[in-house]
């Protein structure tokens, strides 16, 4: 099943993006990387690429890893696909970028099994600790497994952790 990679919304998640998408190849995961259209200049929000979104995905069945905004646009997303979604990898919720409204749409998680859940969020992640986040998802549902990362870092280079979780 092809993994849709939703990076983080600035340009420098690009390279993130690329090498996970690498380590992916190696264990023979198919991926693909969402390229957000202003990282080519293009002024455009996240919630403008959604139709780009569904049309890369197709009607396949896919998993999706998704980091920082790329978990915000993942939640405009599951209404449209959640019957496609096998597995989700959320890392770096960005709850203290988001609005209210906005914080609101990720309560479409809980139409996907939580067992096909999994968050990675740094323990004092600026844009959200673990503790913040581990929170907001038990409000959500109390079953989506959420892991402590070491540091402060809006960083997430665990490539190997999210492989074991999608060949689970």
């Amino acid at each position: 099943m092809k993994t849709i990679i939703l990076p983080g919304f600035s340009v420098s998640n690009k390279e993130w993006a690329d090498k996970t998408a690498k380590g992916f190849a190696k264990q023979k995961i198919e991926s693909k990387v969402h390229n957000w259209r202003h990282w080519v200049g293009e002024q455009i929000s996240p919630r403008d690429q959604i139709e780009d979104i569904v049309e890369q995905i197709g009607g396949d069945k896919i998993n999706i890893l998704a980091k920082s905004v790329g978990t915000y646009v993942l939640s405009l997303l599951i209404p449209r696909i959640k019957n496609q979604i096998g597995k989700i990898v959320l890392c770096g919720i960005p709850i203290n970028d988001l609005s209210e409204d906005d914080l609101e749409k990720y309560r479409g998680l809980s139409d996907i099994n939580s067992e096909n859940i999994i968050c990675f969020q740094n323990s004092t992640d600026s844009h959200g600790s673990y503790d913040q986040i581990k929170d907001f998802l038990k409000n959500i549902s109390s079953e989506i497994e959420v892991i402590s990362k070491p540091g402060g870092s809006h960083d997430y280079p665990y490539t190997q952790d999210f492989i074991e979780f999608l060949q689970d």
